[in-house]
């Protein structure tokens, strides 16, 4: 039996690697000034995207370049419209400057994570994506909050799992603050990306089976080890008879 998945990873956030992941992808998620980016690198992430004909979207985060945006911020809901808008605007612009289709939105760091609980923030970080699209992809996990309210209003939704890193027992990411949180291994990286794309499920950090229906995995591009993860994860799924779409 042959399987299909997505594999997206994040860009535009000065690693460096940018070029070498691109081959090995389908879909990248952009950073749009939040945790990083400037109007320079989105620009030339997006064109990197077209020549190589990958699906494109933002990488809205918490503006919060000193801690890379994986640190939940607390905002009354205004200021955090405003944040939003900031990044939406300067990516949307130059996505149309390029006549480059959006794909996909996904937020990023503590912002994605903080919507798999936070209902309120869910809302009004979609009230403001309707400000610059009425229907696109929505990238979250599997029993998030915003899944569930994007779903409900029409949003198209793409449910994500994650390469690189491990898992709590309800589904959410375990937090970078724990012990062993990412993934380092490339052996247990196939694997558990075999056991997502086959199984639909992942062992979490207490060793439970979590059920996971997805249809994208992320490789964190920002990992040292991120090419090297994305040469061999493609030639394992190959020989695992899974293609990256």
């Amino acid at each position: 039996m042959r399987y299909y998945i997505d594999l997206n990873c994040d860009m535009g956030e000065g690693i460096g690697n940018d070029s070498g992941l691109i081959e090995y992808i389908s879909t990248c998620s952009i950073a749009c000034g939040g945790h990083y980016g400037n109007r320079l690198s989105i620009e030339e992430s997006i064109r990197l995207a077209q020549i190589y004909q990958k699906n494109l979207g933002p990488h809205p985060s918490y503006a919060d370049k000193e801690h890379f945006g994986r640190k939940s911020m607390k905002l009354s809901p205004e200021e955090f419209k405003d944040m939003l808008r900031e990044q939406f605007s300067l990516f949307f612009g130059i996505a149309k400057e390029l006549n480059a289709p959006v794909h996909h939105i996904k937020a990023h760091g503590a912002l994605y994570n903080d919507m798999f609980h936070n209902q309120e923030l869910c809302e009004h970080f979609l009230d403001t994506v309707n400000e610059y699209v009425d229907h696109c992809n929505i990238f979250c996990q599997p029993g998030s909050q915003l899944g569930k309210i994007a779903y409900g209003r029409d949003f198209e939704v793409i449910y994500e799992g994650f390469a690189d890193r491990r898992y709590m027992a309800d589904g959410s990411l375990s937090s970078r603050s724990l012990p062993n949180a990412v993934i380092t291994d490339v052996n247990e990286l196939c694997q558990q990306v075999l056991n997502m794309v086959k199984n639909k499920q992942v062992f979490s950090i207490e060793n439970s089976l979590v059920n996971l229906n997805i249809q994208t995995i992320c490789l964190h591009g920002d990992n040292p080890k991120a090419l090297q993860f994305a040469i061999n994860l493609k030639r394992f799924l190959k020989e695992n008879n899974i293609e990256i779409v």
